[in-house]
C-alpha cells in the first residue's frame, strides 16, 4: 500500500518484537493525481530484507478500461456483479504470489488494509485456504453512505452500494478483527456484520514532536492537501476574501501544498487571494511538506459541517508540529472536538470570525515576534500513531 497507516503498523509490530512481512506494488514516489497511482509499473520483482521486516516490492498491472463510457460503465457494474470490487486498483492480480508465499512461510496472522476491496477479496480467500487469522484495517468505506449527514445519491449509487456491501459484509465477517479510522465507520460495520469492530484513528508519527524549525520571517499560513469542491470550500474562499480587504493582510502570505486537484480549483483559489499574497506547490515528498508546515505560523484544515467522522491525516500532522491550527469552518464533530481538546487552534464557524481569529493572532505575532503555541503537549502525544498502535497491539498478542 501507498497510504502511511499500514506502513506505520508494520514498523510498530517489529518495533514489538514481530517479525513482519510486507507485501506491496512498486511506487515510483513522485505520483501527483490519481492517475499516477494507477500507472502501470513494469519493475522486477524486489525483496528487500532489514532486522524483522521483509518487503516484496511488485509490478503493477493495471485494469484497461473501454475507452466507451458506457461500455467501462456496464463492464465495471457486471464486475461489481461477479465481486469483483474496486477494480480500476487491481491488487487481485497477487493472489497466485500472496498464496505461494503463505505456502512457504509461517504465518500466524495477515493484516490487510483497504481500500481496495479486491484486496479483502483475496486476504478472505487465502486466509480459508491457509487456515491462517486475518485482521481488516479500514481506512475508508463507502463514506458517501456512512458519513455525510444528508447523502442524495440516485438509484444507481444506491445499487452499486448495495452490491458492494452484498460482496464485502461476507468477506468481512470472515475476519477475526476489524479496526476502522471512524467512529461512525466501526458503528456501521459492527451492526452490518455482527464482529468485533474497534476504532483505531489516524494519527501522527512521534519524531514529528523533535522538529524544531526557524520560522518563515513573514506571517505564513499553510494547507497541505487535495481541496474539493464542496461547499466548505467555498466558504473557506469567502473568509479568504474577506481577510485580504484587511489592511494588516497585506503581510500575509497563504501557501497551499499538493492542492491543485484541477485547474478549477486553482483558478478560484487564485480569485479569492491576491497573487503577491499567494503560493502553490505541488505535491511533496511528506517530509518536505511537513518542513514547509513547521515554518509556518498558522496551519489550516478544512472542516467538513455536512460530513460526521472525518479524522484525516493532516490535522494529526499538524497536532504533531505543534503549530497552531484553524479549521475553517468548524465542523462541530470529532475533528474540532481534538484540536479544542488539545488546545491546538481554533475553529471559527463564519467568516467573521475566521478574519477575527486570523487578526489576533497575526497581532500577537507583530507585537511579540512570536505566535505562541498554547496546546497541550500531553493530550497530543496520545494522538501519535504510536500511542495509537498500543490500542491495536493486545490484538496481536492473543493470537
Amino acid at each position: 500500500m501507498a497510504a502511511n497507516r499500514p506502513n506505520s503498523f508494520a514498523k510498530e509490530l517489529v518495533n514489538n518484537g514481530f517479525d513482519v512481512i510486507v507485501v506491496t506494488r512498486h511506487w515510483r514516489g513522485d505520483e501527483q493525481v490519481w492517475e499516477d497511482y494507477l500507472a502501470q509499473n513494469d519493475d522486477s520483482i524486489v525483496i528487500e530484507k532489514k532486522e524483522g521486516l521483509t518487503i516484496h516490492r511488485l509490478p503493477y498491472l493495471p485494469t484497461v478500461f473501454s475507452k466507451n463510457s458506457l461500455i467501462s460503465k456496464w463492464r465495471t457494474f457486471l464486475k461489481m456483479a461477479a465481486g469483483q470490487l474496486n477494480s480500476d486498483v487491481n491488487y487481485y492480480q497477487y493472489k497466485a504470489y500472496i498464496d505461494e508465499l503463505l505456502t512457504r512461510e509461517r504465518v500466524d496472522v495477515i493484516l490487510v488494509s483497504i481500500p481496495p476491496l479486491n484486496a479483502l477479496k483475496l486476504c478472505s480467500e487465502l486466509s480459508k485456504k491457509h487456515k491462517v487469522k486475518f485482521f481488516v484495517d479500514v481506512r475508508d468505506f463507502l463514506n458517501f453512505t456512512i458519513l455525510y449527514k444528508n447523502p442524495n445519491f440516485g438509484f444507481f449509487h444506491f445499487l452499486k452500494n448495495e452490491i458492494s456491501l452484498l460482496h464485502s459484509v461476507r468477506w468481512f465477517k470472515k475476519a477475526a478483527l476489524i479496526f476502522t479510522i471512524t467512529p461512525p465507520t466501526t458503528k456501521y460495520l459492527r451492526n452490518r456484520t455482527k464482529k468485533r469492530v474497534i476504532t483505531i484513528m489516524n494519527g501522527y508519527q512521534e519524531k514529528l514532536l523533535s522538529i524544531n524549525i526557524e520560522e518563515f520571517e513573514t506571517f505564513h499560513i499553510t494547507l497541505i492537501g487535495s481541496l474539493y469542491e464542496i461547499p466548505e470550500f467555498g466558504q473557506l474562499l469567502d473568509g479568504f476574501r474577506a481577510l485580504f480587504k484587511e489592511n494588516f493582510a497585506k503581510e500575509i502570505t497563504v501557501k497551499f501544498i499538493g492542492t491543485s486537484t484541477s485547474p478549477h480549483i486553482i483558478h478560484k483559489i487564485g480569485e479569492a487571494i491576491p497573487a503577491r499574497n499567494l503560493i502553490m506547490l505541488g505535491r511533496l515528498p511528506q517530509e518536505d511538506a511537513q518542513t514547509e508546515a513547521a515554518k509556518s505560523q498558522i496551519l489550516l484544515v478544512l472542516g467538513f459541517k455536512n460530513m460526521t467522522g472525518v479524522l484525516g491525516t493532516k490535522t494529526f500532522e499538524y497536532l504533531g508540529l505543534r503549530k497552531t491550527i484553524i479549521q475553517m469552518p468548524g465542523d462541530k464533530d470529532i475533528m474540532e472536538k481534538i484540536i479544542l481538546e488539545c488546545n491546538a487552534g481554533h475553529c471559527p464557524g463564519t467568516v467573521e470570525e475566521f478574519v477575527e481569529t486570523i487578526r489576533k493572532c497575526f497581532h500577537e505575532w507583530k507585537e511579540k515576534g512570536e505566535l505562541k503555541y498554547y496546546g497541550n503537549l500531553e493530550k497530543i502525544k496520545k494522538y501519535s500513531r504510536e500511542e495509537q498502535f498500543k490500542e491495536l497491539l493486545p490484538y496481536f498478542h492473543s493470537i
